[in-house]
């Protein structure tokens, strides 16, 4: 009876261990893979942004989605030719669209959009400076005329 626990033991123990390692994991690089990197202005990476991948298929569903490394980057590897839809939203107003083109060998052409929205931002800007040096402008003219009008009585 010893003898029989003794090799069940050594025979089992193999076993045990082999599932004790767990499953194996390779690592391996993918060709074709399309990396994009977004930057705020001043060349400052956009860390941890949502970005969504659309295919050239018009799905509702994104092909890929996730957050921007702590360089602004991310990759994606496209499953069929057709300009790929990228888009970035940092949660704090600073959003990007980038197309990138991708022929049947594989090469990528990025196509930047026209929807930036610090070009917005800068209109908005521009504009509040205008409006704030006029209104300070009529204010302190009101207030020179007001105080005229109490000297003279």
């Amino acid at each position: 009876m010893r003898f029989n626990l003794w090799t069940l033991l050594f025979l089992v123990a193999p076993l045990a261990w082999h599932s004790a390692e767990g499953h194996a994991v390779e690592g391996a690089l993918v060709e074709g893979a399309i990396g994009v990197r977004f930057v705020y202005e001043g060349d400052a990476p956009v860390r941890g942004a949502e970005v969504q991948v659309w295919s050239p298929a018009k799905d509702d569903t994104p092909y890929a989605q996730g957050l921007t490394d702590r360089n602004g980057g991310f990759a994606f590897v496209p499953g069929t030719a057709g300009t790929w839809r990228v888009e970035m939203n940092d949660g704090m107003g600073h959003r990007d669209e980038l197309h990138v083109d991708v022929d049947v060998d594989g090469t990528a052409t990025a196509v930047p959009s026209a929807i930036h929205s610090h070009d917005l931002t800068r209109w908005l800007v521009g504009l509040a400076v205008i409006f704030g040096v006029f209104g300070c402008w009529a204010l302190w003219g009101r207030r020179v005329q007001a105080k005229g009008a109490q000297e003279k009585s």
